[in-house]
């Protein structure tokens, strides 16, 4: 379930509700939710995306997938899974005709786990924190 609200030229809203469940044979089922919040700035060559959202899964089983924009030629559909927060920044900036820029930065937050990820990916703190800049020159 999601609405839609252009508060005017500059900014714009966007709210969703996902729900997932999982259910495979003799397993016991899974479910889970999440509530995202997006909002989208947008002033002569500055634009700025963000978003807050809030989950809370049994289990990986009833994990969430939520598209994110992301700098120029990328893309980022993570997955919301256990109980935790997920947010990120969006920042293109239009430097000239020619010079483009990017900066994103992304945090998962998870609020009853010691740890983020696993194996080699693990990360022995409950958040990760992502950067990327991208400059881009037009021929």
């Amino acid at each position: 379930m999601g609405f839609d609200q252009d508060l005017n030229r500059k900014w714009s809203l966007n709210s969703r509700i996902l729900y997932a469940r999982f259910s495979y044979r003799s397993f016991a089922p899974s479910q889970g939710f999440a509530l995202v919040q997006d909002a989208k700035f947008h002033l002569g060559k500055l634009s700025v995306t963000g978003r807050l959202a809030y989950f809370h899964t049994n289990d990986y089983d009833s994990r969430i997938y939520v598209y994110e924009s992301d700098v120029l030629a990328a893309f980022s559909i993570p997955a919301y899974a256990d109980v935790g927060w997920r947010s990120y920044l969006l920042v293109h900036y239009g430097f000239s005709k020619r010079w483009d820029g990017w900066l994103r930065l992304s945090r998962t937050q998870l609020l009853n786990q010691p740890t983020v990820g696993s194996g080699f990916d693990e990360i022995p703190y409950p958040y990760r924190t992502d950067v990327k800049v991208q400059l881009r020159y037009r021929w």
